[in-house]
């Protein structure tokens, strides 16, 4: 009986200590750490340049959009749980515009560095769905190449807010994007788990 006593409370530790075991074990076969590199269409940036350039032509300067790179994302999470990463987004985007009447060329360039969180709602072995979340400050720099006396620099607030992730793949993931931010409306990448 007295062994009894002693037994019991043995098995029910081991017991513990395997279920543990076997949680830590799971949870370490899925990838701890994520990054990736994305390229959107539909920026913040993108919109404030598109009024821009709608308040410049009602003012008659006539304004015709050359060049237009990005957004380009990078990305880190790192995730605390199943269904938490958490992270960073960066991004860069950049536009040039010619104004017709004055032959000045601006150049506007944008990066953006938001802390964000990305929410795994459904993480199987070889597909996922997802939202991410993050919010931020962004650089603008515009630069004219004639008119200088009217270039600016500032930082803004900055936000990605991406409703509907989808990725597929095992390590390295390929994944498509949908919301409204920095990085785009629209936003397809790749990204590496490790």
């Amino acid at each position: 009986m007295y062994i009894m006593k002693l037994i019991a409370p043995a098995l029910v530790l081991c017991s513990m200590l395997c279920g543990i075991s076997h949680v830590a074990s799971a949870q370490s076969s899925r990838p701890n750490n994520e990054i990736g590199i994305s390229y959107g269409a539909g920026s913040n940036t993108l919109f404030l340049e598109i009024i821009s350039s709608f308040f410049d032509s009602v003012f008659g300067n006539g304004v015709r959009t050359d060049m237009t790179l990005g957004p380009i994302g990078a990305e880190y999470f790192h995730n605390v749980g199943p269904t938490v990463g958490l992270g960073a987004i960066a991004t860069y985007s950049s536009y040039k515009d010619s104004f017709e009447k004055s032959d000045d060329v601006r150049t506007t360039s944008g990066i953006a560095f938001m802390p964000a969180v990305k929410l795994n709602w459904v993480h199987k072995d070889y597909w996922g769905l997802y939202s991410k979340f993050g919010a931020g400050v962004s650089y603008i720099s515009m630069k004219h190449q004639i008119e200088t006396d009217i270039d600016s620099n500032q930082f803004i607030f900055n936000f990605q807010a991406s409703l509907l992730g989808i990725e597929a793949g095992k390590k390295f993931r390929v994944f498509a994007e949908g919301g409204w931010g920095e990085q785009g409306i629209l936003l397809v990448g790749f990204r590496q788990r490790f």
